[in-house]
């Protein structure tokens, strides 16, 4: 190997290195500030998992159960005893 491939290998190898490093900080960012919304929400009385949802992707299951049937789907998942542990 000489140098020229080496220094490439290693410039991949470091961006590499800092685009992963940036998507965790900013998927750590996300996480704390749905937390905090959850939180305020719950302080508010809005329904935590409509704070979840505006954070969701658009494949997430409970999401879309949710924005089809509603409230319908807590009291669904409340008497199915799903929550209880």
């Amino acid at each position: 190997m000489n140098n020229i491939t080496l220094i490439r290998y290693a410039t991949v190898v470091i961006v590499i290195a800092i685009l992963t490093g940036t998507w965790l900080i900013s998927e750590r960012q996300k996480a704390k500030l749905m937390s905090s919304d959850i939180q305020l929400a719950i302080q508010k009385g809005v329904d935590p998992l409509v704070v979840r949802c505006a954070y969701a992707q658009h494949n997430d299951s409970i999401c879309l159960v949710y924005s089809t049937l509603g409230k319908q789907a807590v009291e669904i998942i409340k008497e199915s005893g799903a929550t209880k542990k």
